[in-house]
């Protein structure tokens, strides 16, 4: 079960105050404990207290990538997928290619093809998977277009748009066929 509670304080035109708490309930279970009656009263009473509490907070602010990087999708293969790394926590993150493209410095466009959250805590990665840039032309800069119902943070509030540029590594060009022979007769 999982349960969002807010508290933040609302600007007029609709936009929260940077103070805000956010708290969740993640997990909640109650165990019961079978009680044996001895000696009866007119007036019993049963206590109950909490016996493990943890708590997990999450940013309710502007969620920002701080650096992006090509990493290996399979076996030697580097030119198709993006690791986006954010400050805080990302959801919402699958189904969203539509709304990002990649240029390298010679204008060359590369649309996404697929996105997904890295399944490993903390959840700020998201690899972003495009069309082969094995060809790119220097740096390479993720765009991403923010629309209705794209990435959110961490309590699902929206993560406007951005472009991250990197240095990509281990691209290998496409072979191009040679030319074997010319004949002239």
């Amino acid at each position: 079960m999982s349960l969002f509670i807010r508290y933040g304080i609302w600007a007029a035109q609709g936009t929260p105050d940077l103070n805000q708490i956010t708290a969740m309930i993640s997990l909640f279970s109650v165990a019961t404990t079978e009680v044996f009656w001895h000696n009866y009263e007119l007036e019993e009473s049963l206590t109950a207290s909490v016996s493990d509490i943890s708590v997990w907070v999450r940013y309710a602010g502007d969620t920002v990538p701080v650096s992006a990087q090509n990493i290996e999708s399979t076996t030697d293969q580097w030119g198709n997928r993006i690791g986006i790394i954010f400050d805080h926590d990302i959801t919402n993150g699958i189904g969203q290619e539509a709304k990002f493209t990649v240029t390298d410095t010679a204008s060359h466009t590369y649309l996404g093809t697929a996105t997904a959250i890295v399944e490993t805590y903390p959840y700020n990665v998201l690899w972003l998977d495009a069309q082969d840039f094995n060809a790119s032309v220097g740096d390479l800069t993720v765009h991403y277009t923010d629309a209705s119902g794209g990435l959110q943070g961490g309590v699902g509030q929206s993560i406007s748009s951005f472009n991250v540029t990197f240095t990509p590594i281990n691209l290998g060009a496409p072979e191009v066929p040679g030319l074997e022979a010319i004949w002239n007769e």
